[in-house]
């Protein structure tokens, strides 16, 4: 599963960093099964201010689907300067490039302060997701201080509502739901443990077609 690791006082400024990613897995028996060795998930670098946007800070949440669907947007910011600031956080939803919803928040952050704000976004008519029609939104949240950009990231998101009971079962967005799922496993068969779009679109889009509508990924992680 995903982590991360906080280079900020391993490097050398002013000067030439080599950033060598290794893994050692010989000290670990093997399973029953050839599970893959070696790295084969995306290795990032990722660069930002000392105040940024936490890394997977932002999160959306619908509170309500309808006429008027009302989202919570959670955004994490950390300020690991040696100063207070005065911030502003700014989402942009938009569906198929048309912008939506927009909001903007007032923030302040002391030294060393990290906190998370909560936005309530209204958006108007909305394209509801759901296994027959997995419309999704992106959401562009900007960090700004003194009105300049300092940090910035993407999110997609779908809206949707949620219920279940002993009568009625799963019902999304209203609508009684039969899941039919898939229990898959981290790899892609004969291409390994390796995760490659193409492969991993193929996959759900051949289930897709079969009549599934749900998978089980209990056995490993989703790769992201």
């Amino acid at each position: 599963s995903e982590f991360t690791a906080d280079l900020t006082d391993l490097l050398h400024y002013g000067a030439k960093n080599e950033l060598r990613v290794l893994v050692r897995s010989g000290a670990m028996p093997n399973s029953r099964w050839y599970s893959g060795s070696g790295i084969y998930r995306d290795v990032y670098f990722v660069q930002s201010e000392k105040t940024h946007l936490a890394q997977n800070g932002a999160r959306f949440i619908t509170e309500e689907a309808g006429d008027i669907s009302v989202i919570r947007a959670e955004i994490t910011v950390e300020n690991e300067s040696e100063k207070a600031k005065n911030l502003s956080v700014a989402t942009s939803i938009c569906f198929e490039n048309a912008d939506v919803a927009s909001e903007t928040s007032a923030l302040f952050l002391a030294s060393g302060e990290k906190r998370t704000i909560i936005q309530r976004i209204a958006i108007e008519n909305a394209h509801l997701w759901s296994d027959i029609s997995p419309n999704l939104y992106r959401a562009t949240i900007s960090l700004l201080s003194s009105g300049e950009k300092i940090d910035a990231t993407e999110e997609t998101f779908g809206i949707r509502s949620l219920s279940i009971d002993a009568k009625r079962g799963l019902r999304v967005n209203g609508v009684e739901t039969k899941l039919r799922g898939a229990c898959l496993h981290h790899d892609s068969g004969i291409l390994g443990s390796a995760t490659y779009d193409d492969a991993e679109f193929r996959r759900i889009k051949l289930l897709k077609s079969a009549g599934f509508n749900a998978i089980r990924s209990a056995h490993f992680p989703l790769s992201v």
